[in-house]
């Protein structure tokens, strides 16, 4: 699958071995589930990194997602209140992410995207006034991002962690 992925343009090519770090996979986890459900990366491949940033910006939120002293993650954890925020601001990333991520169909092939905790809200009768919201047509696509993130986790290669803490200097 990845090399027809890379063949269509959809993963990066890479000359020798390749290197994946924590988003790559998350990706290809996520094209994975896509297309296990039917949706073709033709469909929504665009939409697979926004996935992949949502499902391990959840991951995160566990101390199983890092490697190194237990005090240290102890303690990244506890003083960092939210270890995934951190993480992602480090990396010079986005942290709004919400449980769901809502993709409007009507915006293909842009995605137009909403990130909610109230999927009750989304779709409310306050929504109906929304231009974006009646213009819809055809199907919604809603990704529970908390649960992907928690699946993605539990399946990580060789139990390795996405993040390795260490102490200054070492």
């Amino acid at each position: 699958m990845q090399r027809d992925y890379r063949h269509r343009g959809f993963l990066p090519s890479f000359t020798g071995h390749a290197r994946f770090n924590v988003f790559d996979l998350a990706e290809m986890y996520a094209l994975k589930q896509l297309s296990d459900h039917g949706f073709g990366p033709d469909t929504f491949g665009s939409s697979a990194k926004i996935v992949a940033r949502g499902l391990v910006y959840h991951a995160l939120k566990f101390a199983d997602a890092y490697e190194g002293e237990a005090q240290d993650i102890e303690r990244f954890c506890v003083e960092s209140n939210t270890p995934e925020e951190k993480v992602f601001s480090d990396c010079g990333l986005d942290t709004d992410f919400r449980r769901y991520l809502v993709i409007w169909s009507w915006s293909f092939p842009h995605n137009e995207h909403e990130f909610t905790d109230d999927l009750n809200r989304s779709f409310s009768e306050d929504m109906k006034g929304n231009k974006a919201f009646l213009q819809q047509s055809g199907p919604v696509t809603v990704y529970n991002l908390k649960y992907m993130g928690v699946q993605f986790l539990a399946q990580r290669l060789e139990g390795k962690a996405f993040v390795r803490l260490s102490r200054r200097g070492d």
